[in-house]
């Protein structure tokens, strides 16, 4: 396309270099010189290139003597609303129940927990970055217990069908947030490792299930890392991860306000644990208690939420890993004297 003059460009780099022959203006040169970091919105390192060319001098202190300044306050944001509902049992017939249920929204600058330092997207106005925590969970469930088994029997049976016990503990909760990044890390010019949250240009849904053999878009090689042909693993977040891919569009610092863009929910999920024990009276002064615990009792697979950067197309929510451990079985025997 043809590069129309820019009035910033043009005065603040008039007489430069970028303003030589073959460039039809200095506009021009910009682009032919920092057309990579134009394209995937490097802003920060398009700035500190430029500068040493501007007429009036350097803007910031970046190329002079001062390499990097910081200045750190405390001044984060961050905001945490819930309400729970909780249930209890103690000891009835042989039950007892801890169970609650949490509905709640965490907000913050940055997404990440205020005893963090972190650098600000725009240290001129904190709320840049103010939004969902990306440690938000809406719904969390959680359920313990313990259960005396309540079979009977005599002689030789007795001694083996009672006085177990069952405990187990449950969990359940709704995905994290999933971020549909920029991916630079410099949409505003910062320089830290937060990347701005790409925009959104349609309504999003999805993300939080599992899609078995998608092989991406062959043609915009959006998600192709996953195609089985390719030795991915075939699945994605997205069943058509170039439809939701395309349904967002990069920052643009001119014009966008906020870093907390593109968040969508990643996957769901559970996970039970269980405990066998008994306890065996050996005379008076001796017992025995044995348990058995098993950890990720269904031995189901949990996979991790992706990456989901418009700067890595072919990796765009493709899944390439576990979130949790195997099915693990423990065995104890404890003496009591």
């Amino acid at each position: 396309s043809a590069i129309a003059p820019q009035a910033f460009f043009e005065k603040a780099l008039a007489g430069s270099s970028f303003c030589a022959a073959p460039n039809a203006s200095c506009t021009a040169g910009v682009v032919t010189r920092f057309s990579a970091n134009l394209l995937n919105q490097q802003v920060r390192t398009l700035w500190s290139g430029i500068q040493p060319s501007f007429v009036f001098g350097p803007a910031t202190a970046v190329n002079n003597q001062i390499s990097t300044m910081f200045f750190w306050a405390s001044q984060g944001i961050s905001n945490y609303n819930a309400g729970f509902l909780s249930y209890r049992i103690r000891r009835f017939k042989g039950l007892t129940v801890d169970a609650n249920f949490t509905y709640g929204h965490s907000l913050d600058a940055a997404g990440r927990n205020q005893d963090f330092d972190t650098a600000a997207t725009n240290a001129y106005n904190l709320r840049y970055d103010y939004g969902t925590s990306l440690f938000d969970r809406k719904y969390v469930f959680n359920l313990l217990g313990m259960y005396q088994l309540p079979f009977r029997a005599r002689g030789v049976a007795g001694k083996v069908v009672e006085g177990w016990a069952v405990a187990p503990v449950f969990s359940a909760y709704s995905g994290l947030p999933l971020k549909i990044t920029d991916g630079s890390s410099q949409e505003f010019g910062q320089n830290s490792s937060f990347s701005a949250g790409a925009i959104a240009t349609a309504p999003i849904s999805g993300g939080n299930s599992v899609h078995a053999g998608v092989a991406g878009n062959a043609t915009t090689q959006v998600g192709v890392n996953g195609d089985p042909a390719r030795g991915g693993t075939g699945l994605n977040v997205f069943g058509d991860p170039n439809a939701v891919f395309n349904s967002f569009r990069p920052i643009l610092v001119s014009q966008d306000t906020t870093s907390q863009g593109g968040l969508i929910r990643g996957l769901n999920r559970w996970n039970l644990d269980l405990t066998i024990l008994r306890k065996f009276q050996i005379g008076e002064r001796w017992s025995a208690t044995f348990n058995a615990q098993f950890f990720n009792l269904f031995n189901h697979v949990l996979f991790g939420d992706p990456s989901a950067s418009l700067q890595s197309p072919q990796s765009f929510g493709v899944i390439t890993g576990q979130f949790n451990s195997p099915r693990a079985i423990q065995l104890g025997l404890h003496l009591d004297f």
